[in-house]
């Protein structure tokens, strides 16, 4: 899969900031692909699988929460930032 997506980003002359998102897509598996490829090599299937859920239903809740926190965040940082250059001009 990797080496697809390395053609087609040769083939297509992509940015690099989406080479790079592309080829990070492309060379971790994920879902059903990672527990196939843990039966491959002879992992623990159970922890995988249990891991794939967790991940899953995790994911619906932080899809919401995700960019409240990130504004939060943003806007906390930005305050201490402001506070920081209003002391040191005063």
């Amino acid at each position: 899969m990797a080496l697809v997506a390395f053609t087609l980003i040769q083939l297509l002359n992509t940015p690099a900031e989406l080479a790079i998102g592309v080829m990070l897509i492309a060379a971790v598996p994920s879902g059903v692909t990672s527990n196939v490829l843990t039966k491959f090599t002879n992992g623990d299937v159970a922890l995988s699988i249990s891991l794939t859920v967790i991940v899953s239903l995790v994911s619906i809740i932080s899809i919401y929460i995700a960019p409240t926190a990130a504004y939060a965040l943003t806007m906390m940082i930005s305050s201490i930032f402001f506070i920081f250059i209003i002391k040191k001009n005063t």
